[in-house]
């Protein structure tokens, strides 16, 4: 009976798991934009840090 209840677990949660397919590729390309506020300061590694940043 254990292994009836197990295999109906298993097989419900591969069930819920979906189905994955590829899209259309994403239009443009994603960059990842660092940077850091502290107080009124906006600190980037790229331009330092900009005073007076609201």
């Amino acid at each position: 009976m254990r292994l009836l209840v197990l295999a109906l677990l298993i097989a419900i949660a591969l069930a819920a798991q979906g189905v994955w397919e590829r899209r259309a590729d994403y239009p443009i390309s994603a960059t990842e934009v660092s940077a850091a506020a502290i107080g009124a300061v906006i600190y980037t590694p790229s331009s330092g840090p900009i005073a007076g940043a609201t």
